[in-house]
């Protein structure tokens, strides 16, 4: 007894079932990469709000004394 496709039905539920896992593994992979874009969204604003380390800016002055200048005023 021939069924249609010339196929055994259980060659047909397995290769279903091969699909349903391929198309659950691309679904993970899928979450994975959106969940790892997210998470660089975050830490790029929190980058933006918490990065900005600049240092204290206090003005220095040294006094030099150039060879052949007058001394003093």
């Amino acid at each position: 007894m021939r069924h249609s496709g010339g196929r055994a039905p259980q060659d047909r539920t397995r290769k279903s079932a091969h699909r349903r896992s391929e198309r659950q593994l691309m679904g993970r992979i899928l979450q994975a990469i959106v969940v790892l874009v997210i998470l660089a969204a975050l830490a790029v604003v929190g980058y933006a709000y918490l990065g900005d380390m600049a240092p204290v800016q206090a003005p220095a002055v040294q006094e030099i004394t150039l060879p052949g200048a007058p001394s003093g005023t």
